[in-house]
């Protein structure tokens, strides 16, 4: 199931079969009908019977099986969360984390969250695996603070941290103490400056086989060898990820992929496409180094009213032909990836820009900026 949260606080869920996979740099087709002043803020693809945490702006966490979300036509508005959750009418749904399907495993694993200022906080997972109706404190926020990204992690993997400028952070998640209480600020993941803020944040579990997939507003995007990120202590400033120039816009989403994976992006305007990561010549992702442009994911409008405003995985396990069924006879086979997670992605090569004369791809050198230096800093539990 592909579900969508809009910034109103509706949500939905729509089969995934219904978006078919498209060459990238398309126009995609509707995904949801917004009303003024509304758009999409979250999409992910789960499992029908996945229970689902929901981290809303109190720093509240909610849980909810899929199955229990409103299914509706891709056009549809959907449902406000207001009347499926016992949340405030101005409280609103920052970030999504679909519970791991094995859920023996659940002991085992931590939870990873990453805030808007660039804080960050571990807890072991069983911390969040009995919730109630009335909901439990996931994290103390403060004041124009928001969470970008909760996932699952082990000790053994690396957390990327990306920023809206174009920076990113890779350190060790157990560089990260496991905290015991759950009402904290966490410490200092990544040192912003001038005004820049967290988008995203990814769990690193497979150095040789993933990539970092980053995502800009404006629709173009690239993705980059694992091992081009240096891992560093946490706190520092970071290296530079994408190129955020005036034909990309800012970053939207950075996020780790395999080959096999496909991507779903939905924009302000409730548009939606579905690509593949690589689908042969002509139809893949361009592997590139970090400070490059990428190339077109997404046909937006040229008069800047149409942006990119969310990205969520389909992998490889992920099923079509999801069944839905409330008694819980069966279970689908949708993989669970988080773009925000939260939803937003190797060699050194020259980056690829389109060609406004005739809309071809052509070949663009990366720039030279140097990257910033990683300045280790940290900050206790406040």
């Amino acid at each position: 199931m592909v579900v969508t949260v809009s910034h109103r606080g509706y949500i939905k869920r729509v089969p995934l079969s219904v978006y078919r996979a498209q060459r990238r740099g398309g126009k995609g087709r509707a995904g949801m009908k917004t009303r003024d002043e509304d758009f999409v803020t979250r999409l992910f693809v789960t499992n029908t019977h996945t229970p689902i945490l929901f981290f809303t702006s109190r720093g509240m966490v909610y849980q909810l099986k899929c199955y229990k979300l409103p299914e509706a036509a891709p056009q549809s508005l959907g449902k406000a969360m207001v009347n499926i959750l016992p949340i405030e009418p101005e409280e609103t749904i920052n970030t999504v984390m679909p519970m791991p399907e094995d859920e023996t495993s659940w002991a085992d694993l931590n939870v990873m969250f990453a805030t808007a200022s660039g804080n960050v906080r571990r807890n072991n997972l069983s911390d969040f695996t009995n919730i109630k109706r009335n909901g439990k404190i996931a994290m103390k926020l403060q004041d124009g603070d928001d969470l970008v990204g909760v996932l699952p992690c082990s000790d053994e993997d690396d957390v990327l941290m990306a920023t809206r400028n174009g920076k990113a952070i890779r350190f060790a998640a157990n560089a990260v103490r496991v905290f015991r209480g759950r009402d904290s600020t966490g410490v200092r993941g990544i040192r912003l400056l001038g005004g820049d803020r967290v988008v995203s944040m990814s769990i690193i579990a497979d150095e040789d086989k993933e990539f970092i997939l980053s995502v800009t507003e404006n629709g173009y995007g690239k993705r980059t060898p694992v091992s081009d990120y240096r891992r560093s202590g946490r706190g520092g400033q970071g290296v530079a990820n994408i190129e955020t120039s005036k034909r990309n816009g800012q970053v939207m989403a950075s996020f780790t992929v395999v080959e096999e994976d496909q991507l779903m992006l939905v924009t302000n305007m409730g548009q939606v496409i579905r690509i593949r990561v690589y689908g042969g010549e002509g139809d893949s992702i361009r592997i590139a180094s970090r400070k490059t442009q990428g190339v077109r994911l997404f046909d937006v409008a040229d008069d800047d009213s149409e942006k990119v405003v969310s990205a969520g995985l389909v992998r490889e396990t992920d099923s079509d032909d999801d069944g839905d069924h409330e008694d819980g006879d069966e279970e689908g086979q949708d993989g669970v990836n988080n773009g925000n997670q939260a939803g937003a992605e190797t060699s050194e090569t020259a980056a690829i820009a389109p060609n406004a004369s005739d809309g071809q791809d052509t070949v663009d050198a990366p720039t030279d900026a140097d990257d910033a230096p990683n300045q280790t800093g940290d900050e206790g539990n406040q």
